[in-house]
């Protein structure tokens, strides 16, 4: 088996434990909005449901942005950016999680999602210009 085969399994088994991770803790969130957690009320619980909703979601970002990679250019080409769209994956998580904490918050409005959005493109021009 080729490495870049086997690079695409490992980023499908992360999104799948991820996401069963995640599955897992959304028992957590109540009808009125409040979140009980199923362990004990510390920050711990919430840290690690915030870290499997970003492995879960760099996973499917990247399997995604490969795929979308794969239909516009050749398997070689596609072999030689696995990293890029790791990274551009572990981005886009990111902001997700950001976004999901903000509205946990309660601070979440619209330009405040803009300002994420710009903060991680600011962060992948940074990356594409070294």
């Amino acid at each position: 088996m080729g490495t870049f085969k086997l690079r695409m399994w490992f980023l499908v088994l992360v999104g799948l434990i991820g996401l069963v991770l995640v599955i897992n803790f959304l028992p957590a969130y109540s009808d009125q909005g409040a979140v009980e957690w199923p362990v004990n009320r510390t920050i711990i619980p919430v840290l690690v449901f915030y870290l499997f909703f970003w492995l879960a979601g760099t996973g499917i970002f990247t399997l995604l942005l490969l795929w979308f990679q794969g239909k516009i250019r050749d398997e070689r080409e596609v072999a030689d950016r696995v990293l890029l769209c790791l990274r551009q994956g572990a981005l886009l998580s990111l902001m997700l999680v950001i976004l999901l904490l903000m509205q946990s918050f309660r601070v979440l409005v619209w330009w405040d999602g803009l300002l994420a959005m710009g903060a991680v493109l600011m962060v992948e021009l940074y990356f594409l210009s070294r």
